[in-house]
Formats: structure tokens, C-alpha cells, sequence
């Protein structure tokens, strides 16, 4: 096992990964945590985000630093230029460097994808909201996505265009004078009952063993850990066809795949995470025994296999209003903290407060994750004990935590499994799970 007790690193980020400095901060020496905070107006809340955790200092310049810094960490994507800059300094950089563009160039990845010979499922770039109504008139059953811009709208899908209206009225509005102009891309929904991913790492174009699970979309998230041999062999498949694209772009960092097997058995790669996901990336940080190496080793190309921690991981998400003010406060006993995963947060005088800052602004009193309790074990019941544990040490003012949509999942789990999907050797009944 490696030391880093003596070596220092850096992580970059936007402030929802923070919890990736913590975490690092049990291995090395020192961690600084550098969120970009400048404007012509700056404020002392966004500056806030990192400050007053143990073991990460939180910098208010990265170049200050890059001497002082023998790993550097970016946990999200957007930063692929600075990776680059700091590779050509000579420094050790963890991350997706131009891979990024696979998460959020829409027509980029679909044109990937046949360059590969992966199927394409059929679509169409429709530029402006008054033609994107239009078309969403006649056609229902559709996926909208937009490019570039990941805060500007979560993937939806539209059913039924008197339902549809109000969205489209909606960013009308948010997008104002640019509404003539975005480019959206749309695509019909694959009618299928099997959904395969991956959630691990690649370096270059080799893959760890990792997560397999199942999501209730903002809700939770119920993981297996499995040998990469031993995943569907449709999720194999894609990242084969796809690996060589990554090694081009020297990515190494995590990576997620969401694939959807239609009736002729095809594997429909419809979303690449080319970064840190949520979730389960925080199920990521504790069930990785060796994040550190894999970090430290994969920024130069050299591949070493993850090591579970456990064999089963659960990732409870947690949400309040948000106050007047845009603070959440929160206690956390010291005995839990590390199974709790904070979002844009700082502590002042013992206290957690989760900030609501530039970057994820919302109306005062709308529902927001502020993070998640995590829990590992070696059966599925044992890693959702732990992660309710920890849900339930938290003290806070309105935290709402949906431990029943565990129940989903594993409703989920168990119809995947009859369509020929292999989760565990034993999945227990939902209803016992949550009555427990």
C-alpha cells in the first residue's frame, strides 16, 4: 500500500464534490479544496463552500499553489482545458480531460457512437422553443436534451403536449432572448424493460471492477459490487467499443455508462458520466478501499484495480426548504460524519451549513438535496441499516429522507433479476427491508 502521508493534493471542483477532498484527506499529507469563486461582486457566501472542515484547507487561488501540489483531483467536468495546462506543467492530473465532452455534447457523443459501430437511437436537432413546441404537438413518447449547459434542464420526457405546455412556457421564460436559438435534441423513448450501467473507473481504456445498482431517481440508490468480468455483457460491450475514444482523450477518472437493451437485444448507450456521479459517488468513496492509488497511479496511465471495502452499498439522498437566508444548519455526531456526504457546505464553530449559493440557486422555501447518508455492508439489509443510522444521527430543521424508496429499488432489483439481470445471490423482500 501506498504512503501519501508526506505528498499533498489539490481538488478542484464546483462545490457538489467536496466530500472527495474529505475523504482523500485520510491518506494524504495535506488536501486543499479550490471551488472558483470570482466575479466583478464576489460574496462571502459562495466563498464560503469548503471552509472549516478538518484535515482541507481551502484556497482562494489555485495557481498559488500548482508548486506546492503533487496530485491534482477534478471531481466534475468543465475543466478539461485546465487538466490539459496542468498536465503540460508536468503535474499528476486526475480527471476526464477532454472525454468531458462525451457528458455533455449531445450530438458529439451520438455521432461517437456510430463512429464505434454502438447502435444510434434515431433523432432529431431542433433549434428554438417555438419549433421544439411544434414538433412535440404531433410526436409524444419523447426525450428532450439539451447540450453543453448541464444547469439549464434535466433530460426530460414529454407524454402528452397538455402536459408538456407549462415546461415549454417555462423555459421560454428562463431563457428569454436565447430561447430563439437553443439547440435541443430529441429522441424517442426505447420501449424496454432491461436497463443495464456501470458506475467505476477507466484509465484510458481499461475498466475497474465497480457498481452495478439500481437509482429511484433523487431518491436512493441500492449497489452491488461486482468484477468487471462478471457485468452484463452488454455493459462490456460498450465501454469496449467506446475505450478507444477515451484512451484518445486520455481519460482517467470515473465513468458511468446508462444502457437500455431494446427488443433486438442492441445496447442503447444513452448517457455517459464522464466524472464523479451522483450517485453513487458517494457510495463510490467508501466502497473503493484503494481510491487513493487508483488516483495517484491512474493520473499517469497506470492501471491498478479498485478493492472493495464491501460488498453492498446504500445511499439514502436527504432534502429540506430552504431557509429565508439560504442556510441550512445541520449537527452530525463525530461517529457518523464520515457516512454523511455534504453538498456546497462549510462549518462554522461545529456546525454543518449546507449554503445556497451561485451555482445552485433556488426560491426560498423549494426543496433541495443537500446530501446523502451512506451505508456499506456485506448484505444489502445490513448496508441499509447503516445508511438509515446515519440518516437518523443527523440533526436539522425539516430533513426529509424517503428510506421507503429503498423498497422501490428493490422492487426494481427484483424485476430485473426475472428478465435475466444478476443483482445478488439474495435480495431481500422490499416490505422486510424498511419494517426491519
Amino acid at each position: 500500500m501506498d504512503d501519501f502521508s508526506n505528498l499533498s493534493a489539490m481538488v478542484v471542483d464546483q462545490g457538489q464534490f467536496q466530500e472527495t477532498a474529505i475523504r482523500l484527506a485520510r491518506d494524504f499529507g495535506r488536501v486543499y479544496y479550490y471551488k472558483p469563486w470570482k466575479k466583478s461582486e464576489p460574496d462571502r457566501v459562495n466563498l464560503s463552500v469548503g471552509d472549516g472542515f478538518e484535515n482541507v484547507i481551502r484556497v482562494r487561488n489555485l495557481f498559488d499553489y500548482v508548486n506546492k501540489v503533487d496530485q491534482f483531483v477534478f471531481p466534475d467536468v468543465y475543466d478539461g482545458d485546465l487538466q490539459l495546462h496542468l498536465e503540460s506543467l508536468g503535474k499528476r492530473v486526475w480527471g476526464s480531460r477532454k472525454a468531458e465532452e462525451y457528458e455533455f455534447k449531445r450530438e458529439l457523443f451520438k455521432t461517437t457512437l456510430a463512429e464505434v459501430g454502438l447502435p444510434v437511437n434515431p433523432y432529431k436537432i431542433i433549434v428554438g422553443t417555438d419549433a421544439l413546441r411544434d414538433y412535440l404537438w404531433e410526436h409524444d413518447g419523447q426525450v428532450v436534451k439539451l447540450s453543453v449547459c448541464r444547469g439549464d434542464s434535466e433530460t426530460w420526457t414529454h407524454e402528452d403536449i397538455r402536459v408538456s405546455r407549462a415546461k415549454l412556457d417555462a423555459m421560454d421564460y428562463f431563457y428569454g432572448p436565447l430561447r430563439h436559438y437553443i439547440r435541443f435534441m430529441v429522441e424517442k423513448v426505447i420501449e424496454t424493460k432491461i436497463e443495464v450501467s456501470y458506475d467505476g473507473i477507466v484509465i484510458d481504456d481499461q475498466f475497474t471492477d465497480g457498481l452495478v445498482g439500481y437509482e429511484v431517481k433523487n431518491q436512493c440508490y441500492v449497489a452491488a459490487w461486482k468484477k468487471y468480468e462478471d457485468m452484463a455483457e452488454e455493459v462490456r460491450m460498450v465501454n469496449e467499443a467506446f475505450g478507444p475514444k477515451l484512451k484518445e482523450r486520455r481519460c482517467r477518472s470515473q465513468w458511468g455508462t446508462e444502457i437500455m437493451v431494446d427488443e433486438e437485444g442492441r445496447p442503447n448507450f444513452l448517457d455517459a458520466t464522464a466524472r464523479q456521479p451522483s450517485p453513487p459517488g458517494e457510495l463510490q468513496l467508501e466502497m473503493i478501499g484503494n481510491l487513493p492509488q487508483i488516483i495517484w497511479h491512474g493520473s499517469e496511465g497506470e492501471f491498478v484495480q479498485s478493492e472493495p471495502n464491501a460488498e453492498f452499498g446504500v445511499q439514502i439522498n436527504f432534502y429540506a426548504d430552504w431557509q429565508d437566508l439560504g442556510w441550512h444548519s445541520l449537527v452530525i455526531p463525530d461517529e457518523t460524519r464520515r457516512w454523511i456526504k455534504l453538498t456546497t457546505a462549510c462549518k462554522v464553530d461545529g456546525v454543518y451549513h449546507c449554503i445556497q449559493c451561485e451555482g445552485n440557486k433556488r426560491l426560498p422555501h423549494m426543496r433541495e438535496r443537500l446530501g446523502a447518508a451512506v451505508g456499506i455492508g456485506d448484505s444489502i439489509e445490513e448496508a441499509f441499516t447503516n445508511a438509515s443510522d446515519a440518516a437518523d444521527s443527523i440533526k436539522g430543521f425539516g430533513l426529509e429522507f424517503s428510506k421507503e424508496s429503498v423498497a422501490e429499488a428493490l422492487s426494481r432489483i427484483k424485476a430485473g433479476e426475472q428478465e435475466g439481470i444478476p443483482f445478488a445471490d439474495e435480495v431481500p423482500e422490499p416490505a422486510l427491508v424498511i419494517s426491519g
